[in-house]
């Protein structure tokens, strides 16, 4: 739970930091958006994953991996997982 907090508290700091630049408030906000659910994503595998002893790390790197790359992010981070845990 700390650490959905820690990524939302992450995504505001984003957003406020996009109100004082020129970037396009459409990338922001869909990075924004895919960040969250990436977080969410992540902390329901790791609630899944405990029954099966599978764990994922809940990190800033993790989620935008997973928020840029989707699917196949999630898949990259699993087979690194595998192959170096």
């Amino acid at each position: 739970m700390g650490s959905l907090l820690l990524g939302i508290g992450v995504i505001a700091i984003i957003l406020m930091l996009a109100v004082r630049s020129a970037f396009p408030w459409r990338i922001i906000g869909r990075l924004a958006r895919n960040m969250l659910l990436a977080l969410i994503v992540l902390c329901l595998l790791g609630a899944v994953g405990q029954m099966f002893s599978f764990h994922l790390p809940i990190n800033l790197p993790a989620v935008l991996l997973l928020a840029i790359l989707g699917l196949p992010g999630l898949g990259l981070l699993v087979v690194l997982n595998f192959l170096l845990v």
